[in-house]
């Protein structure tokens, strides 16, 4: 599974790669922002 995952990686673009960590760190940002 880690292997697979690490093709998946590989084949999805960096723009695409650095937009997905942004969403996920727009979305942590907001649940702890809840938390408190």
């Amino acid at each position: 599974i880690e292997v697979s995952s690490g093709d998946i990686i590989r084949q999805i673009p960096d723009e695409k790669m650095l937009e997905v960590a942004r969403d996920l760190a727009a979305s942590a940002s907001g649940l702890i922002a809840m938390k408190i």
